[in-house]
């Protein structure tokens, strides 16, 4: 008869399969694991490439608005905030970094037409202006325009002056070049004087200046104060008989300006590659691009970053597969052995 197995060598063969067991166990878990990791190589090389790819478009871009931005600096409004917690949004920024103008072509005539208001500042009230032209380091002379200060109302409304500026803030509002008093509404042409007007060139010839550029809803009543009181006309013909007939300022595309009162502004104008409300406009788009680049790398950079972390999970899985498969290996050989 077989001898009789001791208790010690019962032990031991059970803790062996035990063992085993436990190992089999884990190595059936780690496979099960890394078939559930969603991770492809070529994904994340192509992700890569991607990135590479989009990151040297955008050095393109920042180096193009760059450009842009240098040519206009002058219409590009630069304060310190007067405090940390300030609203930005308090100001608006310069007349012409507002603007979105429709066609290219109504450019010159818009330019002349606003003049050096493209430069005027929009704020939301006195109280912002105040606190820029104390505490904003402003580096220039500038005209704020207030517009708690500008009433909306439309064309055939009486005005009347509203409240006065107190007198602690007058000096400042109304008296030094620094903020535009507007203390009553701004005048727009009336819609039966646009009427005759087209009438009498014709509709395609002569357009309220305020409807060729789009703006901020809030921002309107700052527009209507500089361009709300003039008629723009495709040529100098129109703008005279306008000017002459329905008694109303007007400016041609070439930028000359016929006024009421007799008084005629025209001649040459510098040559450049663009006017600037093109290059504003440019510059706004290129922005818009930057920012929709930003956006899409950003993403990227996200989806980039859990490929890499799932290729980092399956390489450390991996590395304990194979050890578990060896250690698997190594004592199936040993419990055949031991049973031999």
């Amino acid at each position: 008869p077989p001898p009789p197995v001791r208790p010690q060598t019962k032990r031991w063969s059970l803790a062996q399969e035990h063992d085993g067991a436990a190992l089999q166990k884990d190595v059936t878990s780690l496979r099960t694991k890394m078939g559930r990791l969603d991770y492809d190589e070529t994904q994340e090389v192509a992700l890569g490439t991607d990135q590479h790819k989009q990151q040297s478009e955008h050095a393109r871009l920042c180096k193009e608005a760059e450009a842009v931005s240098a040519s206009v600096g002058g219409l590009e409004f630069r304060y310190n905030p007067p405090s940390r917690d300030f609203d930005r949004r308090r100001v608006k920024g310069t007349v012409a970094s507002n603007l979105r103008i429709k066609d290219p072509a109504h450019a010159t005539a818009l330019e002349a037409l606003a003049g050096g208001r493209l430069h005027h500042v929009v704020v939301d009230d006195e109280q912002t202006g105040m606190l820029l032209l104390t505490e904003g380091g402003l580096q220039r002379r500038v005209t704020l325009i207030p517009l708690s200060k500008i009433q909306c109302a439309p064309p055939t409304t009486t005005l009347r002056p509203s409240r006065p500026t107190p007198p602690s803030l007058s000096a400042h509002l109304c008296g030094a070049p620094y903020v535009t008093p507007l203390l009553r509404r701004p005048r727009v042409i009336g819609d039966d004087k646009v009427k005759a007007a087209k009438k009498l060139v014709g509709a395609g010839k002569v357009h309220l200046a305020t409807t060729l550029f789009d703006c901020d809803s809030a921002l309107q009543p700052a527009m209507n104060h500089v361009f709300g009181g003039t008629l723009v006309c495709s040529d100098k013909e129109a703008a005279r008989e306008v000017c002459e007939k329905i008694k109303e300022r007007t400016v041609t595309l070439e930028g000359d300006l016929y006024d009421p009162k007799g008084t005629l502004t025209g001649g040459s104008r510098p040559m450049s590659n663009a006017s600037i409300l093109c290059r504003l406009g440019q510059l706004a788009e290129l922005r818009q691009k930057l920012s929709a680049r930003e956006e899409s790398l950003a993403t990227l950079a996200a989806q980039l970053e859990t490929c890499r972390k799932s290729g980092e999970d399956m390489q450390r899985m991996q590395a304990e597969l194979e050890l578990k498969e060896h250690q698997l290996h190594l004592h199936t050989q040993s419990l055949a052995a031991t049973e031999n």
